[in-house]
């Protein structure tokens, strides 16, 4: 797309942008918009790249001023560019950028405002992930945290690798789970984020079943102990709980 060349005309900018810019949201706004206005060739009007033209130029004849013919298709789709931005922004965040007159000043003024906000932002995700534990939740609820994290991180154009988000999935993970995390990190190939999910739910199973087969043990032990005659019963043994069992990836 050129200023001298048919510009594009912005549509549906509601359709695609759902979210209304606050004091909270900047780096999910501009996820969405970026490629909003690259899908329809219009992100170099807020990027630079397709700067305002002169409103006047020398005529190649008489050396006169007269109006630029590139101008005017600049400035009217620019300012379909400004008012669909506009549209966007919450009531307490328009008052930032009332008495600018381009998509670009817009633009510049909103990447300016929130550029703190944006960094403290991703440094609270990434400490959040540091510090997820999987405590008492499922496997399932934990993963999906783990990963929504993850998905966050690459929606502001801070993704990180699967080793990382492996490395801090498996660090959450309880005492119960050091033979699964053992075989994770002796393998020596990398292993897929996927099969990572599927050993933890297998996993998952074989310590309910060890679990249920222990407290079925104890029961009967009750049982058993509440039927036998009294001068038995001293001698009953305790319990140690969970004997360790190995764990292998195969």
């Amino acid at each position: 797309v050129t200023p001298s060349a048919p510009l594009p005309h912005i549509h549906n900018v509601h359709h695609h942008i759902s979210e209304k810019l606050t004091q909270e949201n900047y780096i999910l706004w501009q996820f969405l918009m970026v490629p909003f206005l690259e899908g329809q060739n219009l992100f170099g009007y807020v990027d630079g790249t397709l700067p305002q033209p002169p409103k006047l130029i020398p005529d190649s004849t008489s050396g006169l001023l007269v109006t630029n013919p590139a101008y005017l298709p600049w400035y009217h789709q620019d300012r379909m560019i400004f008012s669909a931005i506009i549209s966007t922004l919450s009531v307490e965040t328009l008052p930032h950028v009332i008495g600018l007159s381009t998509s670009r000043e817009i633009w510049i003024t909103l990447e300016t405002l929130f550029a703190a906000q944006s960094q403290s932002r991703i440094l609270q995700l990434k400490q959040q992930l540091a510090n997820l534990k999987k405590g008492a939740q499922s496997v399932s609820a934990y993963f999906q945290k783990a990963q929504g994290f993850a998905n966050l991180l690459a929606a502001i154009g801070k993704p990180i690798d699967n080793s990382e988000l492996i490395s801090h999935i498996l660090a959450g993970l309880g005492a119960d789970y050091d033979p699964l995390v053992t075989s994770v990190t002796t393998r020596q190939d990398s292993i897929p984020l996927t099969d990572l999910y599927g050993y933890m739910l297998s996993y998952e199973q074989r310590l309910e079943t060890h679990k249920s087969a222990l407290e079925l043990n104890i029961s009967t032990a009750d049982t058993a102990q509440r039927q036998s005659p009294s001068y038995l019963r001293n001698n009953r043994g305790n319990n140690s709980g969970y004997r360790n069992f190995n764990f292998s990836l195969g």
